[in-house]
């Protein structure tokens, strides 16, 4: 959840859900709804096309999730 007025820096950053939510079982399929509308202003929803079809890459670093991708090959594009 981002509260309002979050400009990204300190809310959620570049992840996969998958990371969050670890699954045994990977044909589930997950729904987000938004309740308010989704703008650039308020943080909206962002997706790097053809990165469903990548591995997940590493949220790690030194051990601990830190709820980003870390893997250095990752580019936003």
């Amino acid at each position: 959840m981002k509260y309002p007025g979050e400009d990204g820096s300190s809310g959620i950053k570049w992840h996969q859900d998958w990371a969050f939510l670890p699954h045994t079982n990977d044909s589930i399929v997950t729904v987000g709804l938004a309740v308010d509308d989704s703008t650039k202003e308020n943080g909206c929803l962002q997706v790097v096309p053809g990165t469903h079809k990548q591995p997940i890459l590493s949220h790690f670093r030194d051990e601990s999730f830190v709820s980003e991708i870390t893997d250095p090959t990752f580019d936003s594009g």
